[in-house]
């Protein structure tokens, strides 16, 4: 859920709890606003939608200090000022507000538990956001950001009465992130961690993100998995075959293959699958270059040899 749309839910979800109940005293903290609050609810709506950021900030400032902690109001302030920064593009200040929100709604109840969840999730997406940042420190600042954001989206899937893609792509990408902290050293366990995930988001909708399968694709080409690759791209250039990249890299795959192949039948499958490939995407207007047209000649010329046939009746 977009910043500003989220803080417009939170604020119009603390006013029905302010309507429909009153201030009352109890051992534990009840999920209804203090008057002085409650009192200045309507005008921090106005300043948010306003986009009056700094004066919403101001405002927010000068109520926090005589909330109670715990209380309600402590978690409404806290979330309603993370929100603000969040809008305001302020990552790494926001985290702190928004993280005390979170675990004040989860011990004491404070909000709905979609209200809960979807902080739980922004809270993950901050974390990676925090990790892709490169002026964000070192390696081990992003391993940290990045497990964080793991433990969120893990925690939401935990508690969420029903699966998301979203948030299964989610995992997958962070899991993947995580593998190639270190390109020159990429951690294979993480990578077949995030290979599944990605497999399993395509599951979860009808029609699968192309980021679902942009993150498979990555985890097999790092583990060398070029025959999963290769199906992987078949299905990205039949569902967008206008990026060219895709055609580019399914080609290279299946030459890849053919240099590899154990027995003249196999290369020679490869090669026809790589030709194919050429000319599907010439087609449409990919790889027309100078080399590609010379690999398409030259293929055409490993192909006239009799095994063809055969390599042409397995593919």
């Amino acid at each position: 859920m977009h910043p500003s749309r989220y803080l417009r839910h939170v604020l119009l979800l603390c006013g029905l709890i302010v309507s429909s109940a009153r201030v009352q005293a109890a051992p534990s903290p009840p999920q209804v606003l203090t008057a002085p609050v409650a009192a200045e609810l309507e005008h921090l709506r106005t300043l948010t939608d306003n986009r009056a950021y700094s004066a919403a900030l101001d405002l927010i400032e000068q109520l926090l200090p005589h909330a109670a902690n715990p209380s309600f109001d402590l978690a409404v302030l806290s979330q309603v000022k993370g929100q603000v920064l969040l809008a305001e593009a302020r990552y790494d200040v926001a985290l702190a507000p928004l993280q005390l929100a979170a675990e004040l709604g989860e011990r004491h109840g404070f909000f709905d538990k979609n209200t809960r969840l979807a902080t739980m999730f922004l809270l993950g997406q901050l974390h990676a956001q925090l990790a892709a940042i490169t002026t964000s420190g070192t390696s081990v600042n992003r391993q940290h950001n990045l497990a964080r954001a793991l433990d969120y989206a893990r925690r939401w899937q935990a508690q969420s009465p029903r699966p998301s893609a979203e948030v299964q792509l989610f995992i997958a990408s962070t899991l993947y992130q995580t593998a190639m902290l270190d390109p020159a050293k990429p951690d294979l366990a993480q990578l077949e961690l995030a290979l599944k995930a990605a497999a399993e988001s395509l599951f979860l909708e009808n029609t699968p993100r192309e980021a679902s399968y942009v993150v498979l694709l990555a985890s097999q080409q790092q583990l060398g998995q070029r025959e999963a690759s290769a199906d992987t791209l078949e299905l990205l250039v039949k569902a967008h075959p206008a990026t060219g990249v895709y055609w580019h890299q399914l080609s290279g795959t299946y030459l890849t293959l053919a240099a590899a192949a154990p027995d003249p039948v196999s290369v020679s499958r490869y090669q026809l699958r790589a030709l194919l490939t050429l000319e599907r995407a010439q087609a449409l207007g990919h790889l027309m270059t100078a080399q590609d047209q010379a690999t398409v000649l030259a293929l055409r010329a490993a192909l006239a040899a009799p095994v063809s046939v055969t390599a042409t009746a397995a593919y």
